[in-house]
């Protein structure tokens, strides 16, 4: 007996190719449809294109071209059970175990002074728009400005709106070390220098991508230790971006910490973009980052067992398309082993290294479609000589 190549790159394919329409589709819909709703459609397509797949490879490869009505029939209990079980988990996923009181108790702003801000904010609309999160607050709510280029400047001490709200503005220069404020930031917070309080909520802002991240990224790893720190300290990130910023990496720091990303195009929309940067509340799924909170190890164990279930489901539509002409024996072994190996890259890969969420999603996909199945040249043969009977 021998490894089914073809079925192998093919559902290897197949996995590949959905993946480029799931992405479209969680992207376009995640803030329209209901999170347990959009991940059930999102592996119910898998499903479906992995059902596909199975039954194309078994008729280009072996010519098996009957009784697909009979196989799409009875594969509609299991895409019903792949899409309950995927909107059940995501629906667990999303409760939470901490009871967080989520109402921000300050503000910490880190603004970008980069030398590219005096072409895409020339009016420093940036500050004005904090002015505006500002004004509705009570007079003792404090709040904290930071600004960045090279280096990082603390430029209005933690304090109440009430010793005002006036700052002093840097001229823009330099590069945009992102990572260097948040790691200064963490510092003065550890040594007391600034006071967030309880629930305090963090906003950076920026229009270009990080030039201290060190040579091909690897600061990145770093900065994961960091935001880490503020997700255990229950400080939240949230990301607004101008222009053509770096947005895995403004989506990962906010990913990681609880808080949310805007992107905005043109610095008139500041202003908006800033108050939703405040005031909207983060979502954790089973296809993105999640924050550290409180029984984090639940989640984690939840995560895993979710894609090995839904991946044991999927090794039983491959199991029954395939049974015709191939020896399936090993696809549950195949199968767990693709689903454990998937789960552990949403979860370590994304959540614990830092990669990037798309590229897990991607492996996530191939791993679950993938089937690799024992081939029985008996079986083949037999099967060969019934084809040739028959015509």
């Amino acid at each position: 007996m021998n490894v089914s190549k073809g079925m192998l790159i093919g559902t290897v394919l197949v996995g590949a190719v959905y993946f480029v329409i799931g992405e479209i589709f969680y992207n376009a819909f995640q803030d329209i449809l209901p999170m347990p709703l959009l991940i059930g459609l999102y592996f119910l397509g898998l499903a479906v294109f992995v059902a596909i797949g199975c039954a194309v490879i078994v008729a280009l490869m072996y010519h098996y071209n009957q009784g697909y009505r009979d196989i799409v029939l009875r594969s509609l209990l299991l895409f019903l059970a792949v899409f309950a079980a995927a909107a059940l988990f995501e629906f667990l996923y999303e409760l939470q175990l901490n009871g967080r009181n989520r109402e921000p108790g300050s503000y910490i702003f880190l603004m970008d002074s980069s030398g590219s801000m005096e072409a895409n904010d020339p009016e420093n609309r940036r500050y004005e728009a904090i002015q505006s999160v500002l004004a509705n607050q009570e007079e003792d709510f404090p709040f904290a400005v930071y600004t960045f280029a090279n280096d990082s400047t603390l430029v209005r001490d933690m304090g109440p709106v009430s010793q005002g709200t006036e700052f002093q503005m840097e001229e823009p220069y330099g590069g945009t070390a992102i990572r260097t404020v948040l790691e200064d930031l963490y510092d003065d917070i550890d040594s007391g220098v600034i006071d967030p309080g309880k629930n305090g909520k963090v906003i950076l802002f920026s229009d270009g991508y990080a030039t201290d991240m060190g040579l091909f990224g690897f600061g990145k790893i770093g900065l994961g230790r960091v935001l880490k720190k503020f997700s255990k300290a229950n400080l939240s990130i949230s990301t607004v971006g101008l222009g053509d910023p770096d947005d895995d990496l403004m989506e990962r720091i906010a990913g990681k910490t609880g808080g949310v990303y805007i992107s905005v195009d043109d610095a008139s929309q500041l202003n908006d973009a800033m108050k939703e940067a405040v005031r909207q509340e983060s979502s954790r799924n089973l296809l993105d980052y999640r924050s550290d909170v409180k029984f984090d190890f639940l989640y984690t164990i939840l995560r895993f067992v979710a894609v090995l279930v839904i991946g044991v489901l999927l090794a039983g539509l491959k199991t029954y398309i395939s049974e015709s002409v191939l020896d399936t024996q090993p696809v549950l072994i195949s199968s767990i082993i693709g689903s454990l190996l998937a789960a552990f890259c949403v979860e370590f890969g994304m959540n614990k290294l830092g990669l990037f969420p798309w590229l897990m999603r991607l492996l996530m996909c191939v791993l679950l479609a993938a089937a690799t199945l024992l081939e029985s040249w008996k079986s083949r043969r037999d099967y060969s000589d019934q084809y040739r009977d028959e015509y």
